[in-house]
Order: structure tokens, then C-alpha cells, then sequence
């Protein structure tokens, strides 16, 4: 697509302003660039994705590259398998605020040693259409890095943190409530760190009464929950 084709040869920055009452209609796909110095920003508090983008791959797809800022919250409609897709050492961020809801199955994916900033973001509602429980509100997998402090994961139909081989994810003040299965699952030597201090506090749980736990740690990983000056870590079922 066109963004693939934009150079910056003067260390400038731009900004891609979708306009009032735009719908999100064609997806960005990205390989091998540096777009970091552009942003995607909207004019409307929220965009909704065009129906007849269909139930497309993905929504949002960077390879081997750095990816624009978003700077949007997109609500998918129940499009996109994948929300975001950052493959292969892919590197982005994401705004406070924004993000995506409602995908039709996974809203943030990393994988192959991609990393991504998205402290503050929105990604709720995975699986909004993918009721098989498949859906994840994040996916970090094959070596990948999420920061993700005070993020928010709930009401995935499936599980809300999902975190697999060799990888990390950093999120203070962790919020992914009533999940269909586990609020956070971490395996296969990964790590996932959700502090809370007073005013970032951690929030679990999940709907179902047939998951064994809420937080589901396997294969030589780990998961630190730890309150501190007044946070607190909640976790229920």
C-alpha cells in the first residue's frame, strides 16, 4: 500500500489524520521499513472498521520493521483474526488511550523477537465473533517483548494474556477482567511482571467456572503479582 512507498530523507515526521466519519476499509501491511517517525491519528474519539473488509488476516500488519505510531482507537467490528500482527523483529507503539477492540479473534500479536510499547492501551473485547475460545486480548510468543503497563485486557471470550516461548511482558497495573478463560497464561519460559502501586492497581478474572485457575503459569515461566504503597492485585473467579 502507499505507506510502504513513503521515504524520509530530513528526519521530519508526519501525521495520517483519518477525518470525522472515516471508516478503517483497507488494511496496512508493512514489511521492511522504518515508518516510526509517522503517526496514524484520528479525528473521532473511535473508528470503526468498514464491514466489508471481510474477516480479513490481519488488520494491521508490520514485518521485520518499525511501524508508524497508532494513535487511534479502532473499534474492528469483528473483523481481523489479527488485530495487530508485528512478526519477525517488528517494533511499535501504541498511544494511551487507543488500541483496538472487538476483533473477530486475537487483538495484539507478537511474534518472532518483535517488540511493542502500549502502556495505557485498549484491547478488549477479543473474540467478539470467534467464540471458540481461541481469542486472546494479547499474544506474545517466539522471544517478543510487550510493555504494556496499566493496559487493559478484559472481556476476551478466551484467554486475556497469553504469553509462550522465551518472552516477556512488563504490565504494571495489569487490568484484563471477566476473561472467558484465564485472565493471564504464561508458559514455556516466558516471564510476565504486573506490579501495582496506589492508583495502578492489578485486576484478574475470569467468568468461566471451568478454568483451574485465573492465572495459569507452566513449563519453567513465571509470574510476579506484587502490591506495593498501597496497590493492590485482585484476582477472582
Amino acid at each position: 500500500n502507499a505507506l510502504q512507498k513513503i521515504h524520509n530523507a530530513d528526519g521530519e515526521t508526519a501525521t495520517i489524520q483519518m477525518v470525522t466519519g472515516h471508516q478503517y476499509s483497507t488494511v496496512i501491511s508493512l514489511q521492511d521499513v522504518d515508518l516510526s517517525w509517522v503517526t496514524i491519528s484520528s479525528d473521532d474519539a473511535t473508528v470503526t472498521a468498514n464491514p466489508a473488509l471481510g474477516n480479513s488476516d490481519h488488520l494491521f500488519l508490520c514485518w521485520n520493521g518499525h511501524a508508524p505510531v497508532w494513535n487511534v482507537l479502532l473499534d474492528a467490528n469483528g473483523e481481523g483474526n489479527y488485530g495487530f500482527n508485528f512478526q519477525r523483529g517488528a517494533v511499535g507503539r501504541i498511544e494511551a488511550g487507543k488500541g483496538m477492540t472487538n476483533t473477530y479473534g486475537r487483538t495484539l500479536y507478537l511474534n518472532n523477537g518483535s517488540y511493542v510499547e502500549a502502556s495505557d492501551g485498549v484491547f478488549t473485547g477479543s473474540g467478539s465473533v470467534a467464540t471458540d475460545g481461541s481469542s486472546r486480548g494479547a499474544w506474545v510468543t517466539r522471544g517478543s517483548t510487550l510493555i504494556c503497563e496499566r493496559a487493559d485486557f478484559s472481556d476476551s471470550v478466551g484467554i486475556g494474556v497469553y504469553v509462550s516461548r522465551a518472552s516477556t511482558v512488563h504490565a504494571m497495573g495489569l487490568i484484563a477482567e471477566d476473561c472467558g478463560a484465564q485472565a493471564v497464561w504464561v508458559h514455556r519460559s516466558s516471564r510476565l511482571t504486573a506490579h501495582s502501586v496506589a492508583g495502578t492497581n492489578v485486576s484478574l478474572s475470569s467468568t468461566s467456572s471451568s478454568v483451574a485457575a485465573v492465572v495459569r503459569v507452566a513449563r519453567t515461566s513465571s509470574v510476579s503479582l506484587n502490591a506495593d504503597s498501597g496497590g493492590t492485585v485482585t484476582i477472582t473467579q
